[in-house]
């Protein structure tokens, strides 16, 4: 849907350097999630295969990345911000799809032929597609651990939520106390993240920073690790069923 019926991808799958952060993250994950299945497979773990598959398509694509991706799509002009996020969209369903072939191939082929080829590609079958082994111009490591620990954050968010059963609709204020340079850093560059409302479920996020800041008497905190804690406020009359 967000590709669009004229959309033409790329003629390789190399980063091209112009993605946005989440961009390369979900690259970075695509890399490492190709490299985890080869070498699974090689070692006959099929189970260790599948879980790296079905890990980077629900986790890292569906939970994360597309979630991330539709404030962009959604808004209006920014046609060249949009047309690197359908480029990275395409190039994680096609690298995607060739992954999960060994496993699925009925739907795997049914999706394949329903997606466009990069000019020049004469594959007919996703059968006879090459299985991927990664690119080393998506490797970002830093970005991997930096985002992790944006997605700490996030579950903590979610877990105070869980606690009292709100649902969906009920966006809350978010709080996140950091106690170093680094995680204030970290939250400040990534906040966007922390502000995508099907993600964390967020009215609104506040970065506290000095020893001074305190939670609101109406929040419900814990503590992530000993760098950072969150806190939620939750809506008068609420109670707490876990």
């Amino acid at each position: 849907m967000n590709l669009g019926e004229n959309f033409v991808p790329l003629s390789a799958e190399d980063a091209t350097g112009k993605e946005s952060f989440i961009e390369r993250w979900i690259l970075s994950r695509l890399d490492a999630s190709c490299i985890a299945a080869n070498e699974s497979l090689k070692g006959f773990h099929i189970s260790q295969a599948v879980d790296a598959i079905h890990n980077f398509w629900i986790h890292d694509l569906c939970d994360v990345f597309l979630e991330c991706s539709k404030p962009i799509m959604q808004q209006e002009g920014h046609e060249e911000a949009k047309n690197s996020v359908r480029n990275t969209l395409y190039t994680c369903l096609d690298v995607g799809l060739r992954l999960l072939a060994p496993f699925m191939p009925f739907v795997t082929e049914e999706l394949f032929q329903r997606l466009m080829r990069r000019p020049g590609s004469v594959i007919e079958s996703i059968c006879i597609a090459s299985y991927p082994t990664g690119n080393s111009s998506w490797k970002q490591p830093e970005l991997e651990t930096q985002i992790e620990k944006v997605m700490e954050i996030i579950r903590g968010f979610r877990s105070l939520r869980a606690g009292y059963k709100l649902g969906h609709k009920n966006l809350t204020e978010h709080y996140v106390h950091t106690k170093n340079d680094e995680y204030r850093d970290l939250m400040t560059n990534y906040q966007s993240i922390l502000h995508v409302p099907t993600l964390a479920f967020s009215s609104a996020v506040t970065i506290l920073s000095s020893a001074e800041d305190k939670f609101p008497e109406n929040a419900e905190s814990k503590e992530i690790n000993a760098f950072c804690s969150v806190g939620v406020v939750i809506p008068a009359g609420t109670p707490k069923v876990a």
